[in-house]
């Protein structure tokens, strides 16, 4: 599945970096696809690269 977003006019106008904006997206995007039924799930899991811990 893709979906494409303005991530830096996201950052800009909410006036958050775009990390945060794409995070913010990217969780609206699952939560959007899972309450449509589209996809119905109980989880979403995320991942990250091993050296990466901004979220962990």
């Amino acid at each position: 599945y893709v979906q494409q977003f303005d991530t830096a006019a996201i950052a800009s106008a909410e006036k958050i970096s775009i990390q945060e904006a794409a995070r913010n997206l990217r969780y609206a995007w699952f939560r959007e696809m899972i309450e449509s039924g589209t996809h119905p799930a109980e989880y979403v899991l995320t991942a990250h690269h091993a050296n990466d811990n901004a979220e962990t």
